[in-house]
């Protein structure tokens, strides 16, 4: 059994173009899913070459909720093939009774697609529905957009076409105001006979993303999907960080855009713009007004706006005498408790209303020991870690920027080594990493990268400009960025983020060949040994930290005896890197929650340098497992480079089966040591 889809372009009565993605079925009747086009745009406007990416995207939550395969009759995107597989993968993780995962078969190319042409030129588009992310992601970069995108059935449904009417002058009245372009749209994704799935945990995700493809096909190469929790309030959604930039094609960069900010923050930027006091609209639970201003979404809104005094201002909603009564409500979600917290943490920090701050906080509270078994929120826990002891010293001499080299040596012992360029904090003058052969000369973003990487963490614990007079790789560049984004929303009261200044960008040629990390915990030996892909070498990489060592899933044996063993079994060769990367604020920040993520980039970089072209690096936690780490997949892939591409895998392997693969390798271990 299986579903086959193809697309079909037509016109519907109002002559606009109808992408329909046609779903036959052995055993099932599926819908076409149709989104019909902007008035403006013709059907020659929609790329040849994109529509079997189109009616793959279209298409794939069907297959996933049958957990039938997919066969689409025309080409798809590589890069795009290669996303849905990784997407399918977190999805299932989360959610394995409602969706799976599916192969994607495109008729007549190879399995691993085809890469689409880039537009000539750079456009860009948002999603805008009104809503404080979409307003929040629109203000932030109105002077780099082309269009802001609202489409028909997805917050609004069909069946309600007096609000959709008003939803249209709204935008109309929105874009007339800040001199931008509004498309509107109209998707029947989640009309009867589309695939059944929840629309907030599941769905509207997958119609945002294939959404996105289809703007891929009218042009567009960035589209912006507006963030919905920050990244300190992550839980399972369909639209999240680690899913949203998987819908991205070789044509088009769909980019997951806000998480750095939460919904307070959010509200207190967007609060004083004329467009939001006269058009927000967030609720969903009613369609005869803007804001039913009784909801919790509602409640939650206009007691951000109360934080920040803004309320009295926005017209769009009629809030009661008294909101305290609406806080009371029982919280029942996990969403809930966060925002919760947040509208409590606001109104506690604006001075005011204390009683309805009180009443978020006792709503919070009942949650915990109710539905959350005592456990606080993750804003909670992260607020309950120690801050990093760094010297008075240290902070009263802050630099007024870093300012790292490097220094290779290819003669000899191959080495590399950086100054810091600074001494407090305890951090040594330099740094040398140890390499077992030299560099590729045509590696010439080396030394840089090494450079801003060493010198990233000093810098943020100092809140000092970072400033690299060596050639920088453009794309670590721009994922050190989304890194700093990342830890500083974790850790705000350990980092902040600080601008990184580089005398020069350059590219380096792809380097060839995939090398496993090789920790202590048992995922890499289950990836090693599950895995079909073939490693060109395995690189240990061990901690001093004994509570990582022994934590549960992990088997307490040396990682370079590990990677002897592993490398006899699949017949690669050791890559030993000296990588001192502990001495590098060791004593002051913590090695699991964030210096690991920079011991794996600075190996990654280090692999690039000697030619590789992919650093493997295995989850230890299950994508329903994730906690705020130095190595995570939101973290690892910013690592990459043009020279090597680094990849957080098998994060959708249980506990058990990890441990399970890795048994055997690690009781042969255990024997030879007591032999010994």
């Amino acid at each position: 059994m299986s579903l086959r889809a193809r697309l079909e372009i037509a016109r519907d009565p109002d002559d606009r173009v109808v992408l329909s993605t046609v779903i036959d079925s052995d055993d099932a009747e599926v819908a076409p899913i149709q989104v019909t086009l902007p008035s403006s745009i013709d059907e020659s406007q929609v790329a040849a070459q994109h529509r079997g990416s189109i009616a793959a995207a279209m298409a794939l939550l069907s297959a996933m909720t049958l957990r039938q395969p997919l066969h689409i009759d025309q080409p798809v995107s590589s890069r795009l093939l290669r996303g849905l597989d990784e997407f399918q993968r977190i999805q299932a993780a989360w959610f394995p009774d409602a969706v799976g995962v599916v192969p994607i078969i495109a008729t007549g190319i190879p399995l691993d697609g085809s890469p689409l042409d880039r537009a000539p030129s750079e456009r860009t588009a948002t999603f805008f529905t009104g809503g404080v992310d979409s307003f929040f992601t629109l203000l932030r970069h109105q002077h780099d957009l082309d269009a802001a995108v609202y489409v028909d059935g997805f917050d609004v449904p069909l069946s309600h076409p007096q609000m959709l009417d008003r939803v249209h002058d709204e935008l109309a009245q929105i874009g007339r105001r800040l001199d931008l372009t509004m498309l509107a749209m109209r998707s029947t994704v989640r009309e009867p006979g589309s695939a059944r799935a929840d629309w907030g945990l599941i769905g509207h995700g997958h119609a945002l993303g294939s959404t996105a493809v289809v703007l891929g096909a009218l042009g567009y190469t960035r589209v912006l999907i507006p963030s919905t929790a920050s990244y300190d309030t992550l839980t399972p959604w369909g639209s999240h960080p680690l899913l949203d930039h998987l819908w991205s094609t070789e044509a088009t960069q769909v980019i997951h855009d806000g998480a750095a900010h939460d919904r307070g923050a959010k509200v207190a930027s967007i609060s004083t713009h004329d467009a939001v006091r006269h058009h927000l609209r967030v609720c969903w639970e009613r369609f005869d007004a803007l804001n039913c201003s009784q909801c919790e979404k509602c409640l939650r809104t206009m007691s951000l706006l109360l934080a920040v005094g803004a309320l009295d201002d926005v017209t769009t909603f009629r809030p009661p005498r008294s909101l305290v009564p609406l806080a009371r409500r029982p919280v029942v979600s996990e969403e809930q408790r966060n925002y919760a917290v947040m509208a409590a943490r606001a109104l506690r920090r604006a001075g005011t209303h204390r009683r309805l701050a009180r009443a978020f906080e006792r709503s919070s509270k009942r949650y915990q020991v109710r539905l959350a078994g005592g456990r606080p929120s993750l804003v909670e826990q992260l607020e309950q870690l120690p801050r990093p002891s760094v010297p008075l010293s240290a902070r009263l001499r802050r630099p007024s920027s870093l300012e790292p080299r490097s220094t290779v040596m290819n003669g000899g012992s191959p080495s590399v080594t950086v100054s810091i360029g600074m001494t407090g904090l305890g951090i040594p003058e330099s740094i040398t990493l140890g390499l077992p052969r030299a560099i590729d000369p045509n590696d010439t973003t080396a030394p840089g990268d090494l450079a801003l990487l060493l010198g990233l963490l000093p810098a943020m614990l100092l809140g000092a400009p970072l400033r690299i007079e060596q050639p920088v790789s453009v794309a670590l560049l721009e994922g050190v960025d989304a890194v700093q984004q990342i830890v500083a929303s974790w850790y705000p009261s350990w980092v902040g983020p600080v601008a990184v200044h580089a005398s020069s960008l350059a590219t380096a040629p792809p380097g060839l060949g995939s090398v496993l990390l090789v920790d202590e915990s048992n995922a890499a030996i289950a990836t090693a040994l599950s895995t079909q892909q073939r490693f060109a070498a395995l690189a240990p990489i061990a901690t001093a930290d004994p509570a990582i060592a022994t934590l549960p899933g992990h088997h307490h044996q040396p990682p370079a005896d590990v990677a002897n063993e592993l490398a006899a079994t699949a017949g690669a060769p050791i890559v030993q890197l000296d990588c001192p990367v502990s001495a590098l604020l060791g004593d002051v920040i913590d090695r699991d929650r964030l210096l690991r993520g920079l011991e794996i980039a600075v190996r990654a970089r280090l692999l690039g340098a000697l030619g590789f072209g992919e650093l493997v690096v295995a989850a230890p936690r299950h994508y329903r497992e994730l906690r705020p780490a130095g190595s995570h997949p939101l973290i690892d892939r910013h690592w990459s480079t043009e020279r090597l591409v680094v990849r957080h895998v098998d994060a959708e392997r249980s506990t058990v089966e990890r441990d399970a693969l890795a048994a055997t390798v690690v009781d042969r271990l255990r024997q030879r040591s007591l032999s010994r």
